[in-house]
């Protein structure tokens, strides 16, 4: 279990930094043969990623000071691989598409810490007496970043993670609320300041007056009833608000306000803020007897049952096998019904502690077929393998909108195999 709970640290931030594809128009998803291909690199904290190399099939690029990358005249069907081009050991992700439709615009999350982090602090005050039992100071540019911090009685300070020379223009929340047992029962007063601008590695003063405060906050009760897989123990049950606009796939863009003790609770959200904010349920949950872990979000807008998906089995190789290079490494999952799910095959070399990331549509390859996208020379190789399946059709990871705030998804148990 020391060696699986190491692999996750290093392949994934909190298991959850996997594939994330954002459309950044309505025009994101291509059928056409041929097309200009652009996006954005983030490590963690959605920092921008530096001199990471993306490649679509014989196109190359390495991203810029701003995380950015082009690519002219990318031919469809294409692979995206994307490398650390300093650390070409440690890192290495390669992604597979769907066999129709080809995005022509990106925004990759990586595992990466960038090493140019330069944090900035943003100090928020308020006068006495506005302050009553809780609340949550926010700074968020509605797209990428968010950060936050619990509300004191007179404020507090918010760190923002940013990379050296990097410059945020965004949004200022106080979020103050009323707690009962510990839960939300409601939201109590709420200001804003828009059009900041914050630099890295500055301190940043943001002083709100009480008439800045509004007290006529409207909230609702919803009923959520939580169905975690048999034999599964749920770690924690979370509400988080969301105040990007953007699609997400990890945690970067969602901001944790109280968790709940059992699987059917009412949960009190805000219904008319003037910023963008949609509450989103967390449910996480293990099987340690099988080393299955389910991690599933997802927006509310009403009363809703959630039911989460069963893991996928390994079939083959057994577990310490020697394979060659025909061997079929397959899982099980929904592939009969086209474009109703993904996975995430995650393969990492325990010699060079270098992982790959490939994520399909298909529940079985042949060896041979994985060494030809950029696995390199495997032979005398050990690797870890295990699967990450996802409930969603992978397109809805990359149009516009912010439907994929639903992420259902379990990963499977490890196994390991040795090529010849």
């Amino acid at each position: 279990m020391g060696t699986r709970n190491l692999l996750i640290a290093a392949i994934a931030f909190f298991i959850s930094n996997f594939l994330f594809f954002s459309g950044c128009s309505d025009n994101s998803l291509q059928s056409v043969s041929s097309m200009d291909l652009s996006g954005k690199v983030y490590g963690t904290f959605s920092v921008p990623q530096p001199n990471i190399l993306v490649k679509a099939n014989d196109k190359s690029s390495i991203t810029g000071p701003d995380g950015t990358f082009f690519l002219s005249q990318v031919t469809a069907p294409y692979n995206i691989t994307v490398r650390d081009s300093v650390n070409k050991s440690v890192f290495e992700i390669i992604y597979i598409f769907f066999q129709q439709f080809y995005p022509n615009k990106l925004a990759i999350p990586t595992n990466l810490l960038p090493s140019n982090i330069n944090p900035a602090h943003i100090n928020i005050n308020y006068p006495n007496g506005l302050f009553q039992q809780a609340g949550k100071l926010i700074f968020t540019d509605n797209n990428d970043i968010n950060a936050y911090e619990w509300a004191g009685i007179n404020g507090g300070i918010i760190n923002l993670q940013m990379a050296s020379g990097q410059s945020i223009k965004g949004s200022v929340i106080v979020l103050l609320f009323s707690q009962q047992n510990g839960n939300i029962i409601s939201y109590d007063k709420y200001a804003y300041k828009d059009n900041i601008i914050v630099t890295s590695g500055s301190t940043l003063d943001i002083n709100f007056s009480a008439n800045d405060f509004n007290s006529n906050i409207k909230d609702t009760t919803y009923n959520i009833v939580l169905n975690p897989l048999p034999n599964h123990t749920v770690t924690s049950r979370i509400l988080y608000l969301s105040f990007s606009s953007r699609r997400t796939s990890d945690f970067v863009n969602v901001i944790k306000f109280e968790e709940f003790t059992s699987n059917n609770f009412n949960v009190v959200v805000p219904v008319n803020l003037e910023k963008y904010c949609v509450p989103v349920i967390g449910l996480f949950t293990q099987n340690t007897a099988a080393d299955e872990r389910c991690k599933d979000l997802f927006p509310v807008y009403g009363n809703i049952t959630h039911n989460s998906i069963e893991a996928s089995q390994l079939i083959n190789p057994p577990d310490n096998s020697m394979v060659d290079s025909n061997t079929v490494i397959s899982f099980s999952g929904n592939s009969v019904i086209p474009n109703h799910e993904f996975y995430i095959i995650y393969l990492s070399d325990t010699l060079e502690h270098s992982s790959f990331n490939i994520v399909t549509d298909k529940t079985s390859y042949k060896l041979s077929e994985l060494n030809t996208l950029g696995l390199g020379n495997i032979s005398g190789k050990t690797f870890i393998w295990y699967v990450e399946r996802f409930g969603t059709p992978l397109f809805d990871y990359i149009g516009s909108g912010f439907s994929n705030l639903e992420i259902t998804s379990t990963t499977s148990a490890y196994k390991r195999f040795t090529v010849k």
